[in-house]
């Protein structure tokens, strides 16, 4: 129905733009999030440790000397050892099985966890994973991934 008398109600024209449209009312641009796009660098890899520094380092610090033995000649059951496969039994150590030997060496870590969860039932305890550095960096790295997907303790 239109009116026909003239109406004394104020027109959008008349109106200052504030009352008309409000800046609350009004959707705000968005401006696009700026992104940083950088190339990675190739840096070759560098070794300071020279054969004296190493032999400052092996008198000095036993830590070392340990690390150099570990990654050298330790056996696969002392290493397992270190990483928490031992447990003490009315004063005596009972190293890794044979079984979780052999998940060592095929890399067969589910077999690995498993074992591990077996073998600390009664008590729970943690992996010592930090013994991975003294390996070679892709075994470190692929045992690294595998342990640390699942809870470290049995419980």
């Amino acid at each position: 129905q239109q009116l026909t008398h003239p109406s004394n109600h104020a027109i959008a024209d008349l109106l200052p733009a504030l009352v008309v449209s409000p800046p609350w009312l009004s959707k705000k641009k968005k401006s696009p999030i700026p992104v940083l796009d950088l190339a990675p660098l190739g840096i070759e890899p560098i070794c300071y440790l020279t054969e004296e520094i190493s032999n400052q380092l092996l008198a000095k610090y036993i830590w070392y000397s340990k690390h150099i033995t570990v990654s050298h000649e330790e056996s696969t059951t002392n290493l397992l050892a270190r990483m928490g496969f031992q447990r003490r039994i009315a004063g005596t150590y009972i190293k890794a099985p044979e079984a979780v030997v052999e998940a060592w060496l095929n890399e067969d870590y589910s077999t690995l966890l498993s074992e591990f969860k077996v073998f600390h039932s009664p008590t729970g305890h943690y992996w010592q994973l930090r013994i991975l550095t003294t390996l070679p960096l892709e075994k470190a790295v692929k045992a690294w991934n595998a342990l640390t997907l699942s809870p470290h303790t049995d419980t």
